[in-house]
């Protein structure tokens, strides 16, 4: 099975907005601190009026927000 992060190279990320506005080198530098992983069913990623630094890009799948 190949790692995770072989799947998030630099032409996914020049395809995603605001990233696509980044130098390479700022690119490259976003790849290595960046995580992809699968989100099961019916798991919440973040909560009305919580905060945290993070930022999340949908890359296949279905997105339900609720509110």
């Amino acid at each position: 099975m190949s790692d995770a992060r072989d799947l998030l190279d630099k032409r996914v990320l020049k395809g995603l907005f605001p990233l696509n506005n980044l130098s390479a080198v700022h690119l490259k530098e976003v790849a290595k601190k960046a995580r992809l992983f699968e989100v099961p069913a019916g798991l919440f990623l973040f909560r009305k009026g919580k905060f945290d630094a993070e930022t999340y890009y949908l890359l296949s799948g279905e997105l339900a927000v609720i509110g």
